[in-house]
């Protein structure tokens, strides 16, 4: 009896976890990101670091 009350409640706990996990995931997809990545590379032209 003790186990299935605990499954149950792990079980409910789960639950929660993962729709607020959704839910913050969700609301920082909907935000977007404020300022685009910064290019991996310079651009044709541009200075060259390093050298």
């Amino acid at each position: 009896m003790t186990g299935s009350v605990l499954d149950i409640v792990a079980a409910v706990l789960v639950l929660l976890f993962v729709r607020r996990l959704t839910a913050d995931q969700n609301a920082r997809a909907m935000a977007g990101n404020p300022f685009p990545p910064e290019p991996q590379y310079p651009t044709a032209g541009g200075p060259v670091p390093g050298v």
